[in-house]
């Protein structure tokens, strides 16, 4: 993803209720979810907005999996898609995310 976009920032807020805001580059995460599985937490959000100028990142959807959390930090992987089922041209990258205090 580094070598297509360069580094994005991403921005992601989580609410209690499973609901949440963000944005990744210059685009905006809609309609955002948590889905906990068994094994893992998965954040699907719609985007709207450019990540980057390179048309291969021209994506509506993204599905953060998460692989580590911890009381500071989480990490994950990102799936960036055209649909929240099966896109064979999906985009992925890493993200290590850190919470912030309530109004920081």
């Amino acid at each position: 993803m580094q070598r297509k976009a360069g580094s994005l920032a991403f921005i992601l807020e989580l609410k209690a209720d499973g609901t949440g805001t963000g944005r990744i580059g210059d685009a905006t995460c809609q309609v955002v979810g948590v889905k906990r599985a068994r094994d893992r937490i998965e954040v699907r959000a719609r985007l709207t907005g450019s990540l980057g100028s390179d048309p291969a990142l021209a994506k509506n959807h993204l599905v953060l999996v998460v692989t580590a959390v911890d009381d500071r930090r989480m990490q994950a992987e990102f799936h960036l898609k055209s649909n929240f089922i099966f896109d064979p041209q999906m985009r992925e990258g890493h993200v290590v995310l850190t919470r912030m205090p309530p109004g920081g």
